[in-house]
């Protein structure tokens, strides 16, 4: 009796399964004979720009997840982090984890990479942060800039393994160990380079395997000014791109965001806290950003996720206890002094003429 109950339902649950998709179907396909004139439509539109990532104890193992970065904020500095749709408070010392977007809008805000470098995000910039390489025991980080300007500085050399870039508008900036700027200047990308050297590429550069044969070389004292819309209409990118090189003014080099680039960073302003604020919200991405991952970082990202999910009662709890505590003491002082106070000054860099 009860399997030909089981087998009833299961025929009744067959049935209306196939019936609500075909009428799913069939409602999406009158949509689109219906958008054919060459207008979106507004919910399918919706539709493809919202993905989050889901996990089952079937497809991931979970993993504790390993901080991209930390957050450290100087004195008056105001932070939004924003995760699966969920926003905070940026908090100094905050771990900050693959799709994490820190917009900064007031005073200014530091990205630390422990015992490797920093990048310096002053009011009006806006970031998201993701994996670059596979890399587990060191830097691997890509900085998506969406507004405003990121300057960074790594006190070392970077390892075989390692990778850190800044993309803005699909002009990367790959770096092995430097100082460099990337700003968003009325649409225009603008990288500068205050110590060692940075290669500028596009990201169809990156994809079809042309990286060293066209993109350009940029060193200390130099920069480049790109429209990425100029870049998209030209077979000839590299062409382009050495024509907008340039050597920078003294007035480029006044920049607190320059001065941050030429000094070096004190060793103790690169430890690891000790004990970070981690937040308790899922992990999320945009479509866009998933289709440039690899099949790791996307298999240790659903495995970030899916330890989350697992542990979110007692991160809750963890965060609760944090947030009662004494406001700590903030780390960095703001961008336009921290060269007197917390930098020593390296060599100049050389001034040289645009490399290719």
């Amino acid at each position: 009796m009860i399997t030909k109950f089981r087998f009833a339902i299961l025929a009744i649950s067959l049935v209306a399964l196939a019936f609500l998709g075909w009428g799913c179907n069939k409602s999406t396909e009158n949509v689109e004979r219906r958008t054919n004139n060459g207008r979106k439509n507004p919910v399918v539109q919706q539709q493809q720009t919202t993905t989050t990532i889901t996990t089952t104890a079937e497809d991931a193992t979970a993993e504790e997840p390993t901080a991209l970065a930390y957050l450290l904020l100087a004195e008056g500095a105001k932070v939004t982090v924003t995760r699966d749709g969920s926003s905070m408070d940026g908090v100094s010392e905050m771990e900050l984890l693959t799709g994490d977007t820190i917009e900064v809008t007031a005073g200014d805000a530091y990205l630390q990479y422990p015992d490797t470098g920093m990048s310096a995000l002053q009011a009006g910039t806006k970031v998201t942060i993701i994996p670059d390489g596979d890399s587990t025991n060191g830097l691997g980080a890509k900085i998506i800039l969406e507004a405003g300007k990121v300057w960074t500085r790594l006190e070392r050399l970077l390892g075989r393994d390692e990778t850190f870039s800044v993309e803005s508008s699909d002009v990367v900036a790959t770096v092995r160990g430097t100082a460099f700027g990337v700003s968003l200047i009325d649409g225009d990308v603008d990288v500068t380079v205050a110590d060692h050297q940075v290669r500028v590429a596009t990201k169809t550069m990156l994809n079809t395997g042309k990286l060293l044969t066209e993109s350009v070389l940029l060193a200390a004292g130099n920069g480049i000014r790109l429209n990425p819309l100029e870049l998209v209409k030209t077979a000839d990118i590299r062409a382009i791109m050495q024509k907008r090189l340039r050597v920078l003014s003294a007035m480029e080099k006044k920049d607190e965001g320059y001065l941050f680039g030429t000094r070096k960073i004190l060793p103790e302003r690169l430890k690891r806290p000790a004990m970070p604020f981690r937040w308790s919200a899922a992990m999320v991405l945009r479509p866009e950003l998933l289709q440039s991952l690899t099949a790791e970082q996307l298999r240790r990202i659903k495995a970030n996720a899916l330890w989350l999910q697992q542990n979110a009662t007692e991160l809750k709890q963890a965060e609760a206890i944090y947030r009662t505590r004494s406001i700590r003491p903030l780390f960095m002082p703001p961008l336009r002094s921290v060269n007197l106070l917390d930098q020593t000054p390296t060599t100049t860099p050389s001034v040289r003429g645009p490399s290719s």
